[in-house]
């Protein structure tokens, strides 16, 4: 069982350039697309494949991204930031819970349930700013193309767990 794998960077980085895959990953994203296609002829494979895969990895998101919103819906307190749409977004929601920092729910999916997920600004200070989130931030989940529905349905099945507590008062 392991952690929820939130932005494919640190797995092509590992996979691609070092030539093997370790057993922990780091959420976020590197410029995946940019080292993938540079890699493809070193591998004998041809970048037109890379863009017939584009749309069923974005579709994979997108299914994703739709459970991840529609499971928000069910727990008291969360506010997601942005659009609830997952056809008009890419796979990243933003979210906070009501009554907790958000670094506190990032820890706390981390440690009940391994799951992996970012907390902060995001280097994106502005774009907080006019969220009304700054200087607090905000969770950010990353679904992607090694995530399945079941990693959804923890991460959904934690938070509820977090937002019970934090509304009961208990820490």
């Amino acid at each position: 069982d392991a952690p929820i794998l939130y932005g494919l960077g640190f797995f092509f980085a590992t996979f691609f350039i070092l030539g093997h895959i370790r057993s922990w990953y780091l959420a976020g994203p590197l410029a995946v697309g940019g080292i993938v296609s540079a890699l493809l002829p070193h591998y004998g494979l041809r970048a037109d494949l890379l863009g017939q895969l584009v749309p069923v990895v974005r579709e994979h998101e997108r299914r994703l991204t739709a459970r991840l919103l529609d499971g928000f819906l069910g727990i008291p307190g969360i506010r997601v930031l942005g659009t609830r749409d997952a056809i008009r977004q890419t796979a990243v929601v933003s979210f906070n819970l009501e009554g907790r920092p958000c670094s506190e729910v990032a820890s706390a999916l981390e440690e009940r349930a391994e799951i992996c997920c970012r907390a902060g600004l995001h280097c994106a200070p502005s774009a907080h700013r006019q969220l009304g989130t700054f200087p607090a931030g905000a969770v950010r989940f990353s679904p992607g193309l090694f995530n399945d529905e079941a990693q959804i349905d923890a991460a959904l099945g934690a938070l509820r767990e977090i937002a019970a507590q934090t509304k009961g008062g208990m820490p």
